[in-house]
């Protein structure tokens, strides 16, 4: 279980992201997210690599990053896996099957907001536009049967 924590409300502190065993509660690791705004951890298929986005303001202009890192790491990333200046990064989702990277953009909150796919690579494929305040995403899987 890996949890993106940032304390209290009234009394914010640096967040942390920590890695928990489901099976003993017991806190594995706990990396220090210094600097950071980031939400919306997610796993790849295989289990093996954790992704999370960061929305940095530290520049004055937003720039939206995801965060790639493996669940065996004992340091975090030092650099983003994607980065994207002006986007701020609301939701982000991780197809299981090709891995493949979908991120959503919120833009105004007011007018269609913007979906960027990359692949496993981190290479851009492609965006679309999305309903307002795209945050999940949802893979579907048919399969046809005789």
């Amino acid at each position: 279980l890996w949890v993106i924590s940032q304390g209290d409300y009234l009394n914010p502190q640096t967040q942390t992201l920590t890695k928990i065993d489901v099976a003993t509660f017991v806190i594995e690791q706990t990396f220090q997210l210094e600097g950071m705004s980031a939400s919306q951890i997610k796993i790849n298929g295989s289990g093996s690599e954790i992704y999370f986005l960061n929305n940095d303001y530290t520049t004055g202009a937003v720039r939206g990053e995801v965060y790639k890192m493996s669940i065996t790491a004992n340091t975090l990333p030092s650099e983003a896996f994607i980065s994207n200046s002006g986007v701020n990064f609301y939701g982000l989702g991780i197809d299981d099957l090709n891995e493949d990277i979908y991120i959503g953009d919120a833009g105004d909150w007011a007018e269609a907001g913007t979906v960027y796919r990359y692949g496993a690579d981190a290479g851009f494929i492609g965006s679309f536009k999305a309903g307002v305040g795209p945050g999940a995403f949802c893979f579907m899987r048919f399969y046809l049967t005789e």
